[in-house]
């Protein structure tokens, strides 16, 4: 294969997988090379995904894999590194190491839809946290911002974790994030909410649940009606809980309208538990 048309061959194939472009831009920012768990953990998709991607740059004699140690480290070939000015001005990947949340969204529907993948929880969970966290931050007024707790402990004295905390100088509301895949998930979330006992001795003025209803597998095991009904119940004078529970297909956990319109509704509930007397 001669240079002319090894350069058009990368040009096609990064014109069909853009998360490739995206890996080489980011290699491009390293002296040294990345392995593909630590690439997995930049592009927030899971270690065999990436590995797929690393074999078929290798194939296509875009990246040289070296072994350090245990590590197998890839890094661009010469060849690519003479190109990728051209292709990165063509196509216009991030050009810095750090990708956006949006981005990352984008790079995870494309594999999903060029490998036929499904998301697995904690890939997803990594994906909508990230964008869900930016999302709400744009939404929220002057003098509402993200806090930071001391350790939180519920009425039998063991220790209680939130996602994000958000509030004034003067309240704090926890956001409770989670994806829900299953009646056990979702009983497990709600034993740990019912132990929290008055809010207030927590140095808390209230949680806002934020759920995420989605399908295991096939199989779609809890349905968001029953969950803001379940999650109803608990909600008592010393438990003040504002609910925003949504239903989403796996494409929709990788669909930035979609999280952002989940992200403004966050938004809004925390506005009004801090504005509440």
């Amino acid at each position: 294969m001669d240079a002319e048309e090894s350069y058009t061959t990368a040009e096609t194939y990064f014109m069909d997988r853009p998360i490739a472009l995206s890996v080489a831009a980011y290699l491009a920012d390293y002296d040294k090379g990345k392995t593909a768990t630590e690439l997995a953990f930049e592009f927030h998709v899971s270690v065999p995904t990436m590995y797929r991607v690393m074999n078929e740059m290798w194939r296509y004699r875009l990246l040289t894999p070296s072994r350090n140690g245990r590590r197998v480290e890839y890094q661009l070939s010469d060849d690519l590194k003479k190109a990728l000015p051209a292709f990165m001005s063509k196509m216009k990947p991030p050009s810095r190491g750090v990708v956006a949340a949006d981005r990352k969204l984008g790079m995870m529907s494309e594999l999903m839809r060029d490998y036929r993948l499904s998301l697995g929880p904690q890939t997803a969970y990594l994906l909508v946290k990230s964008s869900i966290k930016q999302q709400v931050m744009a939404n929220l007024p002057v003098g509402v911002r993200q806090r930071r707790l001391g350790a939180l402990r519920n009425k039998f004295g063991e220790p209680v974790r939130f996602d994000l905390f958000y509030g004034t100088d003067e309240k704090s509301v926890a956001v409770d994030l989670k994806i829900i895949e299953s009646t056990r998930h979702l009983r497990e979330r709600l034993g740990m909410l019912a132990s929290m006992g008055d809010l207030r001795k927590s140095g808390l003025n209230g949680i806002v649940v934020a759920y995420l209803i989605t399908s295991m597998g096939d199989q779609w095991l809890v349905d968001e009606k029953s969950a803001t009904e379940a999650l109803g119940s608990l909600n008592r004078g010393t438990l003040p809980i504002t609910t925003v529970i949504r239903t989403a297909a796996q494409p929709d956990l990788v669909n930035p309208s979609f999280l952002k319109a989940f992200a403004t509704s966050i938004a809004k509930s925390v506005v009004e538990v801090v504005s509440n007397e």
